[in-house]
């Protein structure tokens, strides 16, 4: 369902969705949005993409955008994130 979320706000201009960090991932901009997920509740996911994959950094119920923000920037911290390969 998330995957499908992000490749939806891909396919329409990314209109909901924001540079969550000035951190970057392989050479690419990590982005975020707000996204309800019926029962679950609503959370904020973080996200990079890179040659039409989609690389989910951080998916969290915690929606304040500061608080969302230190809890992004605390798992980037020291944290090897990459691409797999095709």
């Amino acid at each position: 369902m998330i995957q499908q979320a992000i490749q939806v706000q891909l396919e329409t201009g990314m209109s909901k969705v924001k540079i969550a960090s000035p951190v970057r991932i392989a050479g690419q901009s990590i982005y975020e949005f707000r996204l309800n997920l019926k029962q679950a509740g609503s959370v904020r996911v973080a996200f990079a993409v890179k040659d039409k994959q989609i690389l989910v950094v951080l998916i969290t119920s915690n929606l304040q955008k500061d608080s969302f923000s230190r809890e992004l920037e605390t798992t980037l911290k020291g944290s090897h994130y990459a691409f797999g390969s095709r």
